[in-house]
């Protein structure tokens, strides 16, 4: 046993102002989870790094902290990546230009501690905003779907990528259902929502933690901003939700 409670992983693509705003929210997150009692350990995740993304690297890393470098600039490669290189009971994710809330560390470790089963934890809330730190408008508001709800159609993870990429989770639920690599010579990539189906093929739920926030840099365009474009189409490869789909047919014809 290491001791530790929870993982962070940041991953890292090449706008450090965007980073930097990233780490400004988890490192606050990490001080209010380290006031309630737990163990955090922050790991930072680097595809195909510039050498100015080395100097920011070798000057700004947060003390204590991990950099590791993935093997390839695919998000699959650095998804495994980072989470191999955990040590904690819990893994939180999040993407560079993205922002968590201060509590969330604390609020998602108490949710994953007292879950019946693993669970794949979101906040409740995304709030897009714009590139502009300073500008503090919201140019719209996600509200994220709880898998666990009884009037949820789990249909609807096939017909759109749900969720933004940060999460929260046990590490052995990320070990049970890994996240895949893309394939391009196939077609296959969005790697976080081909994972999220695959979850959810698992018999696993996908849960909000009520009144969270995770609020996320947007272009003009709508996307995350400092983001390389994913590897392959936008598909997603093979998943186990068909299965979950016939245990849910299967279930409601025996009742």
């Amino acid at each position: 046993m290491t001791g530790i409670d929870i993982s962070v992983v940041v991953r890292a693509y090449e706008d450090t102002v965007a980073l930097n705003a990233t780490l400004t929210s988890v490192r606050r997150a990490i001080r209010h989870a380290e006031a309630e009692g737990r163990t955090v350990e922050g790991i930072l995740v680097v595809s195909a790094p510039t050498a100015h993304m080395n100097r920011w690297v070798a000057e700004y890393l947060p003390e204590g902290w991990t950099c590791i470098e993935a093997p390839t600039s695919s998000t699959g490669a650095a998804r495994q990546a980072g989470i191999a290189a955990t040590s904690g009971t819990c893994v939180g994710l999040v993407d560079e230009g993205d922002m968590w809330s201060a509590t969330w560390l604390a609020d998602a470790f108490t949710a994953a501690r007292t879950s019946r089963q693993p669970t794949v934890w979101r906040p409740e809330i995304v709030l897009m905003v714009g590139s502009d730190y300073f500008d503090h408008r919201f140019y719209w508001t996600q509200f994220q779907s709880d898998t666990s709800v009884p009037s949820f159609d789990i249909r609807d993870l096939l017909a759109v990528e749900a969720y933004s990429s940060s999460f929260f989770a046990p590490r052995l639920l990320l070990d049970r259902v890994p996240f895949p690599l893309e394939d391009p010579a196939r077609g296959w990539g969005c790697v976080d929502w081909w994972w999220t189906c695959n979850i959810a093929g698992a018999g696993y739920h996908h849960r909000t933690l009520p009144h969270s926030f995770h609020y996320r840099l947007v272009g003009l365009d709508g996307k995350p901003v400092a983001r390389r474009p994913d590897i392959g189409s936008y598909r997603i490869g093979p998943t186990t939700l068909p299965q979950a789909l016939s245990r849910e047919r299967s279930a409601a014809a025996a009742g």
